[in-house]
């Protein structure tokens, strides 16, 4: 008890002055001017709390000094970080925790998960051209892989029925089909890991988009929030928390196309599914975390049943 009050008594722990930074890499500065006076036999502490949501928490101790260097590791969050000093005996008896506290915001944005996108939609059909007059080079020379919103009446089904992939005929050359991808994030997970892996295969895809320069749009609904093309989702998603699609109508502006990145069994999508039906919209799924099959064994067009 002398101890604590004789720490109480010096102006340092009364009128503490200090800062607490985060830098980017996820490292927390700490910086004071004084260290307070340490009593016989105690102990100066920085403590550090930090909380994403009631399944997600850390705390560190480390020993007080004019500056420390807080190197953290933590999974994907926008966290409230909290600094405090601690003053504790050598026996663990004797605790004084001063009323000064230090604040900071510490956000963790998703990491890249590995992630095969599939082929964004089309909302127009490809460029069509009348085929050319005159000798050609051979219906195997002037075709390209089929792409979604490509017209149907192209396709070469000769050269499908020998390859088994679908490829249309491109009497000039013309570009696959481009057009704007719009996606809906559902958040519903039975833990934050499980929310964790969507996300980072979410930010594998928009970047994937973003490098095509194909247009997104990004719904989540859970959280009311929508997201275009151009801007930094990473902030956006790492303070996302599970949470489950809300019930209502399909918001207005939808396209007819929608691609909802799930996961398996979850409630949200299924009753979005039964929204979209109502709305007359098509519903496209893609499930993550996803498990990857093996690929199919090629069967020679012979011996196909």
């Amino acid at each position: 008890m002398a101890a604590r009050a004789i720490a109480g008594r010096d102006p340092r722990v009364r009128r503490p002055r200090g800062s607490l930074q985060v830098d980017p890499d996820q490292t927390l500065v700490f910086g004071t001017e004084a260290r307070p006076r340490t009593p016989a036999f105690f102990v100066w502490w920085l403590r550090i709390e930090g909380t994403h949501s009631p399944t997600r928490r850390f705390e560190r101790r480390v020993p007080l000094q004019r500056t420390n260097r807080i190197a953290l590791n933590l999974p994907r969050g926008r966290y409230q970080v909290a600094a405090r000093w601690e003053l504790t005996d050598a026996f663990g008896f004797t605790r004084l925790i001063p009323r000064a506290r230090w604040t900071e915001i510490l956000t963790v944005e998703p990491v890249w998960v590995p992630f095969s996108p599939p082929r964004p939609p089309a909302t127009r059909p490809g460029p069509w051209r009348p085929r050319r007059t005159g000798r050609r080079a051979g219906d195997p020379f002037d075709v390209r892989s089929y792409v979604p919103g490509d017209d149907l009446r192209r396709l070469h089904w000769p050269l499908f029925a020998h390859a088994g992939d679908l490829y249309v005929r491109t009497a000039e050359p013309s570009p696959p089909p481009s057009g704007h991808q719009f996606l809906v994030l559902d958040t519903e997970a039975a833990s934050e890991e499980e929310l964790d892996e969507r996300l980072g295969r979410l930010l594998n895809w928009l970047s994937a988009l973003d490098a095509q320069g194909t247009g997104w749009t990004l719904a989540i609904p859970a959280s009311d929030i929508t997201l275009t093309a151009g801007t930094a989702p990473g902030p956006i998603l790492a303070a996302l928390t599970p949470a489950v699609l809300p019930d209502g109508p399909v918001v207005p502006g939808w396209p007819e196309t929608v691609t909802v990145l799930t996961g398996q069994g979850s409630r949200g999508a299924a009753a979005l599914s039964r929204r979209l039906a109502e709305a007359r919209r098509r519903f496209q799924p893609i499930i993550s975390p996803s498990t990857p099959h093996p690929a199919s064994q090629k069967i020679p067009w012979w011996g196909r049943p």
